[in-house]
């Protein structure tokens, strides 16, 4: 497996792979966890970048998320306000997402 995380990413498809993600932490991604991304990043963003992070382990996603996030000069605040949105889409904030929403809260940063 190589070191290298860099990706090639803009700051839409950086907020794809992140809100994907997201959607992805409790092993169930909803129709209206979709549906809410596709609105935020586009269908074609969100198609390419799902096929990306399908293909990576939770390892190399949060090695992306963390070089991305040093790279880009994005809107933590949004990108935090975000989060919550595609968490709660499903209408469920359970204890798994809470966990993963306060790890990506500190590797963010």
């Amino acid at each position: 497996m190589s070191d290298n995380f860099d990706t090639t990413w803009d700051k839409k498809e950086f907020k794809a792979y992140v809100l994907l993600y997201c959607s992805q932490a409790d092993f169930e991604e909803s129709n209206a966890e979709r549906g809410l991304i596709v609105k935020k990043v586009g269908k074609e963003n969100y198609n390419h970048i799902h096929e990306e992070i399908e293909e990576d382990n939770d390892y190399v996603r949060i090695q992306k998320i963390m070089a991305a996030a040093k790279r880009l000069n994005y809107d933590h605040d949004q990108m935090l306000k975000d989060m919550k949105q595609v968490f709660f889409a499903d209408g469920d904030f359970d204890a798994v997402e809470k966990g993963v929403f306060l790890m990506l809260k500190r590797v963010l940063v």
